[in-house]
């Protein structure tokens, strides 16, 4: 391989992986529950949840 190769290599090896941690990460802090006793209704205040130790 040439040393050209290995560089697009290298380079297309971090684009795939940091797309896959960024969308990740970005699932991560915007998860939104649609079912069950957690779910998110859009017309409700975040202050109108259900509490957990109920």
């Amino acid at each position: 391989m040439s040393g050209s190769a290995i560089v697009m290599f290298i380079v297309a090896i971090t684009i795939l992986w940091g797309g896959l941690i960024t969308s990740i990460l970005y699932l991560r802090s915007h998860s939104e529950v649609t079912e069950g006793p957690y779910a998110v209704d859009p017309d409700e205040s975040p202050d109108t949840y259900p509490d957990p130790g109920a």
